[in-house]
């Protein structure tokens, strides 16, 4: 006989133990899956139309339609639109020399640059600026 040759008893038993759990204890619950949203062509015709036009960016994009910015970036890829980057000048870049120089962690710098803390690091170390250990204070 199989492992399973017998399902109702299996059943029954599951059953009684189900019984003997008080009404008051709370039984765990499986969260459901995060619910999928999909484009449209009109949504996706509308979301392309607003990144040219508007400038909006893709997190603000995301935000509005409903879905992740990499979900964005990717439709925009899928139609042949080239994504805008944060271009950071010299004078950009001259400044978070100094804060860091003065201190200021490369997320605090980045921030108001509207760019990834890496994207700092990146320039910073490509102008030569010798760069702190991780929780490593300015001396």
């Amino acid at each position: 006989m199989g492992r399973y040759s017998n399902p109702s008893l299996q059943i029954r038993q599951v059953q009684f133990l189900l019984h003997m759990t008080p009404d008051s204890c709370p039984v765990a619950v499986v969260p459901s899956r995060q619910k999928q949203h999909r484009l449209h062509p009109e949504e996706i015709e509308k979301l392309i139309a607003e990144y040219h036009q508007t400038g909006t960016t893709a997190p603000v994009l995301a935000a509005l339609h409903g879905v992740q910015r990499k979900t964005v970036l990717q439709i925009l890829k899928r139609n042949g639109v080239t994504p805008r980057y944060r271009v950071l000048t010299p004078e950009l870049i001259q400044q978070a020399i100094v804060d860091y120089e003065a201190g200021s962690s490369l997320a605090v710098i980045a921030r108001p640059l509207g760019v990834d803390p890496g994207t700092i690091w990146n320039a910073l170390k490509k102008a030569g600026v010798q760069m702190r250990r991780p929780n490593q204070k300015a001396r």
